[in-house]
């Protein structure tokens, strides 16, 4: 196995590491070591995963670019800003714990990179052609369409339309406990009409295609927002926008590093600006309230969103605090996995077994072997590494989060083996989403995302692919 170290990679590790010793002062010391050749192993992750023939919305390059934010740049900015964990059930030295979960971090970082270097193929791209077929297509798209469009009118018309939607959603929010299915059905539709835009209008009849790009962004966003995005999640809006722009990247045309970086700056300024409507729902639209207004951000609000929504250290710290330093914690061997699994195969009804949110009160407030907290409501989410944690301990943890990476390999493997004009080319940008949430979110969690978000499509683009198309084998 030849390993080449890129001189940039080292580059930015030797600035990041300067910088960071600024930010965090003196004791950087304690992870000096860590911090650069876990910054140089998933530097060198993406170049592998682009080496490879992947781009940025690709699985390995894509988790490997965010891993670097998650595992350590995260630990430093929660430091230097002083923002840990969100309601704490108690205050900790939390400087020293974060350090401790960053040599874990590390092993982690470093692990995903040798699961890609072992794992991670140079493919051959598929030589089939494929040839839409218009009319059973045409016919295909509109009875999606119409079906998912009837589904959120239903929606709406339980709670009397868009105002008394997003009414109910600010007073009431429990109006919408049963609907899961309902919104599984209507949510994907400005995902299958971008989906079935592409399949008519191809790359070579564009004759404007920055004003074709912005038109559609503009009118997807509205879509959005209209289909799920003012029901409290910034995460539905936000993983549309990704799924947007990795179509227009794969299908359309590569985008630069400044379309990147505008649409970087739009979706935290999205961030902050509906943090207001998630605090105050439909009264956010009266311009009376501000984020301080909120309660929910300390000094800086972007970097209280990126520590809460795409970071755990602060969770993970609290946890290594607690089973190191009281070591009461009891691992439950697999049991939140099987709850899981439970939801949708119930095949284990007779058994008691540990949901992620009685394990996890257990550990974070002191409650002895408590399934009394089955029902326990807790909004945190803990991650691959933290799921782990909780059913294997910490350093057991760190191999199930490598076998995630070894997954995500074989993901990335699959998504460029997809020929140019295979309608599973569009699901690239998903599989590259649901591969990062494999990592910052449960399993229950990873569930719901996928029924929600993938299983309309997915079933979509198999009718198009195999009723609605036409193979032509290659040389």
């Amino acid at each position: 196995m030849n390993i080449v170290v890129h001189k940039n990679n080292i580059v930015f590790g030797i600035v990041s590491s300067a910088l960071s010793a600024i930010m965090v002062g003196v004791d950087f010391v304690y992870i000096a070591i860590p911090f650069f050749l876990g910054m140089l192993s998933l530097l060198e992750a993406v170049s592998l995963g682009m080496k490879k023939g992947g781009s940025l919305f690709h699985p390995y390059v894509f988790v490997s670019l965010v891993l670097v934010w998650v595992l350590i740049l995260s630990p430093i900015v929660s430091i230097y800003y002083k923002q840990y964990l969100f309601y704490s059930p108690k205050e900790i030295d939390w400087n020293k714990w974060v350090y401790i979960c960053f040599w874990f971090y590390f092993f982690v970082a470093v692990l995903h990179y040798i699961c890609g270097l072992i794992f991670l193929k140079k493919v051959e791209t598929s030589k089939v052609d494929y040839k839409l077929k218009k009319k059973s297509a045409l016919f295909i798209c509109c009875f999606f369409l119409l079906f998912s469009m009837a589904c959120q009118v239903l929606v709406y018309a339980k709670f009397g339309g868009i105002t008394g939607y997003m009414t109910t959603w600010t007073e009431d929010r429990s109006e919408f406990d049963g609907l899961g299915m309902l919104f599984m059905l209507a949510e994907p539709f400005p995902i299958l009409a971008l989906l079935s835009l592409c399949l008519f209008v191809k790359k070579e009849n564009l004759k404007n295609p920055l004003l074709f790009v912005i038109s559609i962004f503009l009118i997807f966003f509205i879509l959005k927002l209209l289909f799920g995005g003012f029901r409290g999640s910034r995460s539905n809006t936000i993983w549309g926008l990704f799924w947007f722009a990795g179509v227009i990247h794969i299908y359309y045309f590569k985008l630069k590093k400044t379309h990147l970086i505008v649409g970087l700056v739009f979706l935290i300024l999205f961030m902050n600006l509906y943090s207001i409507y998630k605090s105050f729902g439909v009264d956010a639209f009266s311009m009376q309230y501000s984020l301080e207004d909120t309660g929910r951000f300390e000094d800086n609000p972007t970097i209280t969103i990126l520590l809460n929504d795409f970071s755990r250290v602060g969770l993970h710290s609290y946890m290594l605090y607690q089973y190191y330093d009281f070591g009461f914690y009891d691992i439950k061997f697999g049991q939140t996995y099987l709850s899981t699994i439970n939801k949708i195969l119930p095949l284990w009804g007779e058994f008691d077994l540990y949901t992620k949110n009685s394990a996890g009160s257990e550990i974070l407030y002191d409650k002895k072997s408590s399934l009394v907290f089955q029902d326990f409501y807790n909004s945190r989410i803990y991650g691959a590494y933290g799921e782990a944690f909780l059913n294997f301990g910490p350093i057991i943890a760190v191999f199930v989060f490598g076998l995630f990476s070894t997954l995500i390999a074989f993901m990335d493997n699959f998504t460029r083996r997809i020929s140019k004009s295979d309608p599973y080319l569009l699901l690239i940008p998903f599989l590259s989403n649901l591969c990062l949430m494999s990592l910052l979110a449960d399993s229950d969690n990873l569930l719901f995302f996928f029924f929600k978000n993938g299983f309309l499509v997915i079933l979509f683009l198999f009718l198009i692919k195999n009723f609605a198309m036409i193979k032509k084998y290659g040389v």
